[in-house]
């Protein structure tokens, strides 16, 4: 686990989110989108994990959320 700005640690994989579920220190315990446990299946990557207790989605939905700019060209320089 990393520290985050804030002062609260991001996960980095699955047993490290679990590690913080059983501590009772995760800010976000389930996807504010979709409502789902955060697992392996809603969550692929190191930076998804992480994902997870800045912005409190798993990874599925943050990536839906930037796919319209991803297919517009907009996140292209």
């Amino acid at each position: 686990m990393i520290p985050s700005i804030r002062g609260h640690l991001l996960p980095e994989s699955e047993a490290d989110f679990q590690s913080l579920l059983k501590r009772n220190a995760a800010m976000y315990p389930i996807c504010f989108d979709c409502e789902r446990d955060f697992t392996g299946e809603t969550v692929k990557s190191a930076a998804g994990w992480r994902e997870t207790q800045i912005s409190g989605f798993c990874e599925l939905c943050y990536d839906k959320l930037f796919a319209d700019a991803e297919d517009s060209g907009v996140d292209q320089l």
